[in-house]
């Protein structure tokens, strides 16, 4: 589960970050917001593209395969973030916030 972080490349605050008086904790969470924004913005479009061809919006097998990841990782809280994850995903669900990395 979470025992293998240490294998994780972490970015490291640079002098930018350091200036703005951020925290390793905060960078990582812009960090992990701004994936989840892309990973939404992917997969929204990857439903525009089956629905296009006349498939379903979302390949059930490929979320149930998305949901056993995230537990198989992070435990049973894992299926709170794939679920929370799959819902923002949804494309009724609300406009996205605006990219923070293009907003600068």
């Amino acid at each position: 589960m979470l025992d293998d972080l240490d294998q994780l490349e972490l970015t490291e605050p640079g002098a930018d970050a350091d200036a703005e008086g951020l925290d390793l904790l905060a960078l990582l969470d812009q960090q992990l917001i701004a994936r989840l924004l892309l990973r939404v913005r992917w997969a929204r479009e990857q439903q525009l593209q089956r629905r296009a061809v006349g498939l379903p919006a979302t390949a059930l097998a490929q979320e149930n395969a998305m949901l056993r990841q995230y537990v198989a990782r992070l435990g049973p809280d894992g299926a709170g973030i794939a679920l929370a994850i799959l819902a923002l995903s949804a494309p009724a669900a609300r406009p996205l916030p605006a990219d923070p990395a293009t907003d600068r």
